[in-house]
């Protein structure tokens, strides 16, 4: 029986963003809505290289394969669509890499590869689409008994002054929340 190897794939800025990430905040790599398509494995993490598909696919053929994983992963980390799809050269050093292996197939399948050329995936998605729980969500058994954490309800934020919890608000745009005018009552 064979056992698949899950990897993560999500957007960062660098592989040294994702590497300085606390331990307790496992899913803000998450929500970057731009930066290189990296993927961790194990706690390897790299960078999808796309040099094998300059050297395989015409070049409709690749735009069409770069835009169609651009949207799947755009999709999966909850964002409505893409807004652009770029090979880069990577700048970083000591960089582990993948190739899509076979890029027509249903599934998009993951190898280790080196990447002489140093092309990588980047791609910018558009917004955050709002009231979709995070597919990185734990399940629990325990049903709603679970405490949430970080990155399971990513619109829900918790209002605090003075170090105590006042309301919840939620997030209705990128630099909007709304909440009740009992929020704010008695304060000056």
């Amino acid at each position: 029986m064979d056992t698949a190897t899950v990897i993560m794939v999500s957007l960062a800025p660098s592989i040294r963003s994702v590497k300085s990430q606390p331990s307790d905040t496992p899913f803000a790599t998450r929500y970057n809505n731009e930066g290189f398509v990296v993927f961790n494995e194990k706690g390897t993490i790299g960078k999808l290289c796309t040099a094998n598909l300059n050297a395989t696919l015409p070049g409709t053929e690749m735009e069409t394969v770069l835009q169609t994983a651009a949207s799947s992963l755009c999709s999966l980390l909850t964002y409505t669509g893409v807004k652009s799809v770029e090979v880069r050269i990577d700048d970083e050093e000591d960089v582990q890499y993948v190739h899509m292996e076979d890029p027509s197939a249903t599934e998009i399948t993951f190898v280790r590869a080196p990447c002489p050329s140093k092309e990588v995936m980047y791609v910018r998605c558009s917004e955050l689409e709002c009231g979709v729980q995070s597919l990185h969500a734990k399940s629990s058994s325990r049903g709603l008994n679970k405490m949430a954490e970080p990155g399971d309800w990513p619109w829900h934020v918790a209002l605090f002054k003075e170090e105590v919890h006042v309301c919840d608000a939620t997030l209705v745009a990128e630099n909007w929340l709304i909440t009740t005018a009992s929020c704010f009552q008695g304060n000056d």
